[in-house]
């Protein structure tokens, strides 16, 4: 979307596609499954659980990150989800730099206390490691 205050490009609503992909099914009168294993794995778990915290887009967003990392499958990381250690099993699948992981691994805690609480906060650590201020 177009933040009409700024022009700028916002990415949000990763629940619409599901809506979307309804709609679509039901016009042409065919079943669709909402909620199905491989959509939630964008869906922060506690979002899941129909506790959505502000920082619930945070997580779909380094997931789609991780994915594109990674070039894993939504079914492969579906699978990967169900498991405890979720944020462990991308890391031998990518060369990219420790720091990005340790931020992306922070976008994706499913607990959405340790997760980072605002964009703002996400865009500085990228910020300080691009710079050089974060080792």
């Amino acid at each position: 979307m177009r933040r009409q205050s700024d022009g700028s490009l916002v990415l949000t609503g990763f629940g619409i596609f599901r809506e979307i992909g309804n709609q679509v099914m039901r016009s042409q009168h065919q079943n669709f499954q909402t909620g199905t294993k491989e959509s939630a794995v964008y869906i922060a778990p506690s979002q899941d659980l129909g506790q959505a915290q502000f920082n619930s887009e945070i997580y779909s967003l380094g997931m789609v990150c991780i994915q594109a990392l990674t070039g894993r499958t939504v079914e492969s990381l579906s699978n990967l989800r169900e498991k405890d250690n979720q944020e462990s099993f991308w890391h031998k699948e990518t060369e990219a730099n420790p720091k990005l992981i340790e931020i992306l691994d922070r976008m994706v805690d499913a607990d959405s206390k340790q997760r980072y609480q605002s964009v703002r906060s996400v865009l500085s650590n990228l910020a300080d490691w691009e710079t050089g201020s974060v080792e």
